[in-house]
């Protein structure tokens, strides 16, 4: 069962090839999880894969859970994710990604952005945010990569760029060429942001720190 929420989605399948990948997005929102997926969903189209993704879920407005998932590869025609068969999570927030940990199929890679956001509970001293979250990670044999995204944004003047960087970290695990992931990212990002978003795209594979 999925945390809380319906299991309607829609497919967007297309092309034909033999790579796999299934990745799980996680964040709150705000940070641009629905650009996130359609960047990725769409370079893996532009490069002639087959692309199943599910509807974003969860609560839109700022600061509420968001999840939405994206499978590549042939005859991956159910758009979500069964537990323990998960490649790639990444993580916006790292709490909401430590939520989907049992997801991850053995010796997954999770990429975390660096950056928490505190719940109402813990805000309000009814719970304690987790500590260590990248090592509850690597303490199941994951590959953490733990990405700066907030202050590689910072420096490029434009907080919302965070969501491309983490793009960026992902492509690294994603054999889609260049091409693909430009077009992609030309296609979804605000008129006159392009230039800005593919340097962020670029700075994101550079900036990854493996924990």
């Amino acid at each position: 069962m999925f945390p809380g929420l319906s299991c309607g989605c829609h497919q967007t399948c297309e092309g034909g090839s033999a790579m796999k990948a299934d990745i799980i997005f996680a964040g709150v929102g705000g940070q641009g999880l629905v650009l996130a997926t359609q960047v990725v969903t769409q370079a893996a189209m532009f490069a002639g894969h087959e692309v199943c993704s599910s509807d974003v879920y969860g609560l839109a407005q700022r600061g509420g859970a968001v999840w939405g998932m994206v499978r590549i590869g042939a005859q991956r025609f159910l758009p979500l994710i069964p537990r323990g068969e998960a490649d790639i999570l990444v993580a916006l927030e790292q709490l909401e990604g430590l939520r989907w940990l049992q997801y991850l199929a053995p010796e997954s890679t999770a990429i975390l952005n660096d950056y928490t956001a505190f719940p109402t509970p813990v805000l309000l001293e009814k719970e304690e945010y987790p500590e260590d979250i990248p090592g509850q990670f690597k303490a199941k044999g994951h590959d953490v990569r733990l990405v700066p995204a907030p202050q590689i944004a910072r420096k490029l003047g434009n907080q919302r760029l965070v969501n491309t960087v983490l793009i960026g970290a992902l492509a690294d695990k994603l054999a889609l060429p260049a091409e693909a992931w430009e077009k992609a990212i030309i296609a979804n990002v605000p008129a006159g942001t392009g230039d800005l978003n593919l340097q962020a795209f670029g700075q994101g594979d550079r900036s990854l720190v493996r924990k």
